[in-house]
C-alpha cells in the first residue's frame, strides 16, 4: 500500500460491515463496542438483509 501513496503508518479509519440478522449485529457490536468502535449506521437493504457499519480509527501494522 505504500507503493500506492497509502500512508499506514498514520491514524486511518477502518470499516466493518456485518450482516443478515439485525438482533446478531447489535449483539456483535455490543461486545466490541468497548474497542473504541462507533456506530456509524444500522438499516435493511433492498434486500431485506441488515446492515451495520461500525468505524474505528487507528493505525495498523504488518502485525496487526
Amino acid at each position: 500500500m505504500k507503493n500506492d501513496d497509502f500512508d499506514t503508518g498514520a491514524d486511518l479509519k477502518w470499516r466493518y460491515f456485518f450482516d443478515k440478522n439485525e438482533q446478531k449485529l447489535f449483539k456483535a457490536f455490543k461486545e466490541i463496542e468497548g474497542n473504541n468502535y462507533k456506530l456509524e449506521n444500522c438499516h435493511e437493504n433492498d434486500d431485506g438483509d441488515w446492515v451495520i457499519q461500525l468505524s474505528k480509527i487507528e493505525i495498523h501494522t504488518p502485525d496487526s
